[in-house]
């Protein structure tokens, strides 16, 4: 890349992106230049550390430049920081509102972020500039899959993979929609291929699950690991060996997913998926409900999502293990608060009623009247991958 660009240095002959973007003196271009380099360098191979003080620069010194934007979106992603990557692809679809290249990277984080309305927006913009974009079909896929519309999203999804079977996002959003319809081994020869074009951390994922899906254990672990090296910093990275390792039986397995979780919240003590993939892990061995109990009372308390559908999933939870430990009382507050938020979610109604009906029949017991006071529904609660944290 260095010698691509000292020859147009020499030549003075700039490619139309590079001419666009990089504007001045002779001096300044090359230091620009080379700092890019340095920059994409540290993205490509997922180093924060590498990256940071390169992105950093060109950020200070041309902080409204889009494709400096988009850079920075992508290292605001690799460092955990989604909310920093929005407000930088939002930034950009502001400067150019005809812009489709590198959109379906911000489809991919509204999807991620669930805001359903933005992404149905961002996709109806993208048709109405090229129909026949990639970018379009995989914003639209992204959008129906949000919707729950299967089919249509895995029938888009083949048309974005059709377009351009190179883009990377789009292998990764058709082996998403190919596991939600129950086709693993289209799903599995996706994210291989998507990782054929550059290895990534939601390939891994989508290698973790679909292998997990398909009863192999093996090759499950095997992607975990290879995600670990890919991202040795990533709490999500550690998590996927938790994913891989709850699949196997007995007191190895589940000793090896709990460790694995546990490393995660230790790298990010806010990463919900490691949180409730710890307390699921807990609740299966009866010695350790009280750390199943912590985990997620902790997350609640220190560190809490920021949107709603999280909010309710981290209430039934903990609800649903205060029921375990025969804590109603709490219990009945936390699927009340669930409730509030989404006043008809099912897990939370069932497990609010049936944990009335339980409190119900103790005080007719403490009164001398008949009951049973253990009978309750456990509403199991497993969060949904784009998926985390992906």
């Amino acid at each position: 890349a260095r010698e691509i660009f000292t020859r147009h240095c020499e030549k003075n002959s700039l490619g139309g992106l590079v001419e666009d973007m990089l504007v001045g003196g002779s001096a300044n271009y090359r230091k620009t230049i080379h700092c890019w380099i340095d920059a994409m360098e540290g993205l490509e191979r997922n180093s924060v550390r590498q990256a940071s003080p390169h992105v950093t620069k060109l950020m200070k010194d041309r902080p409204k430049q889009p494709e400096v934007l988009i850079m920075k979106a992508r290292w605001d992603g690799l460092r955990g920081k989604p909310d920093k990557a929005m407000e930088a692809y939002e930034m950009v679809v502001k400067m150019d509102n005809k812009r489709v290249t590198n959109m379906e990277k911000y489809a991919a984080a509204l999807r991620d972020a669930r805001e359903g309305e933005k992404l149905r927006i961002l996709a109806q913009r993208l048709f109405e500039i090229n129909e026949n974009s990639c970018e379009s079909w995989i914003a639209s896929a992204m959008a129906s899959d949000l919707s729950k519309e299967k089919e249509k999203a895995l029938s888009f999804a083949q048309k974005a993979r059709d377009l351009n079977p190179r883009n990377q996002v789009a292998l990764v959003t058709l082996g998403e929609c190919a596991m939600k319809v129950k086709k693993t081994d289209v799903a599995i020869a996706c994210f291989r291929g998507a990782n054929e074009v550059k290895p990534s951390l939601k390939s891994y994922h989508g290698l973790v699950k679909a292998y997990s899906a398909a009863g192999r254990r093996k090759e499950a672990i095997e992607s975990a690991q290879a995600a670990t090296e890919l991202n040795t910093h990533s709490a999500f990275a550690a998590s996927l060996l938790g994913d891989a390792h709850k699949r196997v039986s007995g007191d190895i397995g589940l000793k090896r997913t709990k460790d694995a979780f546990a490393k995660a919240l230790q790298m990010d003590p806010s990463l919900l998926r490691a949180a409730f993939g710890l307390a699921d892990a807990c609740m299966r061995d009866n010695n350790d409900v009280e750390r199943a109990k912590f985990v997620i009372k902790n997350i609640l308390e220190k560190h809490p999502p920021k949107d709603a559908q999280s909010k309710v999933m981290l209430h039934v939870k903990y609800a649903t293990i205060l029921v375990e430990m025969n804590e109603r009382a709490e219990a009945v507050q936390h699927f009340q608060s669930a409730l509030g938020i989404e006043p008809n979610n099912a897990r939370a109604k069932s497990g609010l009623e049936s944990c009335e009906k339980a409190l119900r029949a103790a005080q007719a017991n403490a009164r001398g009247g008949g009951g049973d006071g253990n009978v309750v529904d456990d509403a199991e609660m497993e969060e949904e991958d784009g998926e985390d944290e992906d």
